[in-house]
């Protein structure tokens, strides 16, 4: 499964330790899948930096989603992180965290494939 386009969902995290633990950020979602999604941020940041994620859009949120990144590049106007939900490994595919993940997941599919059937 490849990632998915989706600039409608709203994304804000934050850092639960380092220099402004708690500090709320806004970022752009540029791809979304259930294991892990691209965003772009205003400053770069340290790849194995833990944050927390709140996604949204007008029918679903998932809050206080943990997360690592992997990779932090400059990406004009501001820097592309890669990121990984980190959701353990022996939870089963019903916990609601993968519920919620795999909704969001199949709401953007729904969505891209009307915006290709519309062209």
């Amino acid at each position: 499964m490849s990632r998915l386009p989706c600039a409608q969902l709203k994304i804000t995290w934050q850092q639960p330790l380092g220099l402004w633990p708690g500090r709320v950020v806004a970022a752009h979602a540029l791809e979304f899948d259930r294991h892990g999604m691209a965003l772009q941020v205003d400053r770069p940041i340290i790849p194995g930096t833990h944050l927390l994620l709140r996604i949204e859009d007008e029918q679903l949120a998932v809050d206080a989603l943990d997360a690592v990144v992997h990779n932090c590049r400059e990406w004009p106007p501001g820097f592309r992180c890669g990121v990984q939900f980190r959701h353990a490994l022996d939870v089963g595919d019903d916990a609601p965290l993968h519920v919620a993940l795999r909704a969001i997941e199949r709401r953007l599919q729904d969505i891209l494939r009307l915006r290709q059937h519309f062209k």
